[in-house]
């Protein structure tokens, strides 16, 4: 099922069998050697508590956000938009859609850690609504708490 967004064509979506080499790619423009082979990709798909979306722009992957459900936290694994596209506001629809399908999720939290030299990402998250929490050996941990619904 596709999540349509503001943006004329643009998607995001779970990944399709003939994708991971494209999101291979996509990692390998982002992370250079911390990047994630085909193969990991691969793996991260057939685990079932992980998630793996794509964000396409027309039809050309320009993202992908892969999350891994915990009992109480959505916690992002892998994340990255391909330099053609970022800073367009990209990154912050796949993040937007995951806080939307939080309550579906059956969670409040969504955590990340993002590389201490990603100053972009950094800022990307903290306009998103995400909070420092701690700082780790590979950078800096990230999270946001949805506000509790009040019963009527």
């Amino acid at each position: 099922m596709s999540n349509k967004l503001t943006k004329t064509g643009v998607s995001i979506h779970w990944i399709d069998d003939d994708e991971p080499r494209l999101v291979a790619a996509i990692s390998q423009s982002c992370f250079g050697p911390d990047a994630w082979s085909e193969d990991k990709v691969c793996a991260f798909m057939e685990r079932s508590d992980h998630i793996p979306k794509v964000l396409t722009v027309g039809s050309k992957a320009a993202g992908f956000n892969f999350y891994v459900l915990h009992d109480k936290v959505v916690f992002i694994r892998h994340f990255g938009v391909t330099p053609e596209f970022r800073r367009q506001g990209f990154g912050t629809q796949m993040v937007e859609a995951l806080k939307i399908n939080l309550k579906q999720l059956r969670r409040r939290i969504i955590a990340v850690e993002v590389p201490e030299d990603s100053l972009a990402g950094q800022v990307m998250f903290r306009e998103c609504g995400f909070k420092w929490f701690r700082t780790t050996p590979s950078g800096y941990a990230m999270r946001y708490v949805a506000p509790r619904r009040r019963r009527p």
